[in-house]
């Protein structure tokens, strides 16, 4: 039954790839029917930071057969009910003591013998710091997104072409932005947490506890509407963290956890498989589509300001709501996303029963071992049906002198920005291509050397929004974007990542993205006015 509900929606899904192409790229709010746990959860605030646990119901435990409460607490959003299933995993299946080879079991589920052995061994990490585990190289955590344990998800993060994949489960602490505050908001919170939550000597190790999130595109915006949950922005440490960063793989528990419950979601996990096979086309109804007329109106409006010297540039975003016949399949859809942009940065966070994901091909930000990059991507041009027509495209883009003078604004203001952050800043002085599944862009990466003190989260502060998917100069054209569009953004073009103890991390553009609930949704597009090409 599970398995045929799951094609039904690929179908579903199949259908929405191809007649939403522009939702990728724009605003979407898709719903979903999924509920979270079982669990109900208490918060406790401290600061900007919520601490979550979870309290079973009386006859939830009694169905699980739970003799252990001490373990209830341990358990954050959205893993509650996992409780009980471990309960029976360790009934069924116990840790091999003695230093032999590994079992068939362990072979199956991907832990080697080695570190079903520590595990097995190990504390739960009740001193405060998180533990983690090594895994074997075959067991890909992408699988954790398909399986039968997928509602459980509450946070994903990969970089496919760079064999990046970060799944969390559950919620260890929370920590949330207040009204008005983006990243520099929560920034000292943030790190605080993850240099107390590891050991000094795994804040370098890819095995390493991570916080993982976004932040609205406008913190000033009223919250609220289908955005309800995502707020100002958060950041959520998850209770199991999932990684696999090159050839290491592994898991990052948070304290009390306890490692049968790896090896049980691992085994339950193996031979899942997305079905992402085309299916007949089945009916997407509108309901609320997207007004035309003014939104041609606020175009023309902004073009004559543009000329008028007001402002160089301001980019508006509208939104179509749809209904589909079936609910969408977060995990088939991030497969398909998966599949056809390998260069994008994909993503997804759950909030109650929403889900916001998608596939952004413009980086924020990196920090790695000081190493600063930002990605300037701006001006397009579809593919070739050939591969002469995709050159010539490729060459008209680089030609176009509209295009590149859009590209100019956007790498000036990034270089602005890093500037007061990094040092020894390199980029060059042609944009490449970067060819997508369905587009190219024009791209250039900036460079640069962090300077002390600097973190992921003060690069994301300085550099979002930028000019290309708000405007420039940004406090003119947010002005702009606030009087035109009767619609909160939410999170769409707002900082979407992850960050470690050591202040690294990655952050993309939350674009080519759907906030999925339901069966119902909304989609739309984002365009831009600019200054107009000098005559030739």
């Amino acid at each position: 039954m599970i398995r045929s509900r799951r094609r039904w929606v690929r179908a579903a899904g199949s259908d929405a790839t191809g007649s939403a192409t522009a939702t990728w790229a724009s605003r979407c709010v898709i719903r979903s029917r999924w509920s979270g746990s079982a669990a109900r959860v208490r918060a406790r605030r401290r600061s900007n930071t919520t601490f979550l646990s979870a309290r079973h119901s009386r006859s939830a435990v009694r169905r699980a057969g739970a003799r252990r409460p001490g373990l209830v607490d341990i358990f954050g959003r959205g893993c509650g009910h996992i409780l009980g299933r471990m309960e029976h995993a360790e009934a069924e299946q116990q840790m091999p003591e003695d230093g032999g080879a590994s079992s068939e079991r362990e072979q199956a589920s991907g832990l080697s013998a080695g570190a079903s052995r520590s595990a097995s061994d190990a504390p739960r990490a009740d001193s405060g710091r998180f533990a983690s585990i090594a895994l074997s190289g075959d067991f890909d955590p992408r699988a954790l997104l398909t399986g039968p344990d997928a509602a459980e998800v509450s946070v994903c993060y990969e970089q496919p072409d760079r064999d990046l994949v970060l799944v969390g489960m559950g919620e260890a602490a929370l920590i949330t932005a207040p009204p008005g505050g983006g990243p520099e908001a929560i920034r000292d919170a943030a790190l605080r947490l993850l240099r107390d939550a590891a050991a000094d000597g795994d804040r370098s190790s890819p095995l390493r506890p991570r916080l993982l999130g976004g932040f609205a595109f406008d913190p000033s915006a009223q919250v609220g509407g289908p955005w309800g949950g995502f707020d100002y922005g958060w950041l959520s440490l998850p209770r199991l963290l999932f990684v696999r960063d090159g050839e290491d793989c592994g898991v990052v528990l948070a304290p009390g956890s306890h490692p049968a419950e790896v090896d049980y979601l691992i085994e339950r996990s193996a031979g899942a498989e997305p079905d992402t096979r085309e299916r007949p086309a089945t009916a997407l109804r509108v309901v609320w589509d997207i007004n035309r007329p003014a939104l041609m109106y606020a175009v023309a409006e902004i073009a004559a300001e543009v000329r008028a010297g007001l402002y160089e540039k301001a980019v508006l975003a509208s939104v179509r709501e749809i209904e589909t016949a079936a609910a969408i399949d977060p995990g088939a859809t991030l497969a398909q996303l998966r599949t056809d942009y390998p260069h994008c940065h994909l993503f997804s966070f759950r909030r109650g029963d929403a889900i916001f994901l998608g596939a952004s091909p413009e980086q924020l930000a990196g920090l790695r071992g000081g190493a600063v990059s930002t990605l300037g991507l701006a001006g397009s041009a579809r593919r070739g049906r050939t591969d002469e027509e995709d050159a010539e495209l490729g060459e008209a883009l680089l030609r176009d002198a509209k295009e590149r003078i859009e590209h100019e604004i956007v790498v000036r203001a990034l270089r602005e920005g890093v500037s007061a952050l990094a040092s020894d800043l390199e980029a060059p002085n042609r944009p490449e291509l970067l060819r997508l599944h369905n587009i190219q862009h024009l791209a250039t990466e900036v460079r640069g050397r962090a300077l002390p003190g600097v973190d992921i989260l003060d690069l994301v502060g300085r550099l979002h929004p930028t000019p290309a998917v708000c405007g420039w100069p940004s406090a003119t054209a947010r002005e702009v974007i606030t009087r035109h569009e009767r619609f909160d953004r939410g999170w769409y073009a707002g900082p979407v990542g992850w960050l470690d103890g050591a202040g690294d991390g990655e952050f993309a553009v939350g674009l080519r993205s759907a906030l999925v609930r339901g069966r119902g949704g909304g989609g739309g597009a984002g365009g831009g006015r600019g200054r107009p090409a000098p005559p030739a």
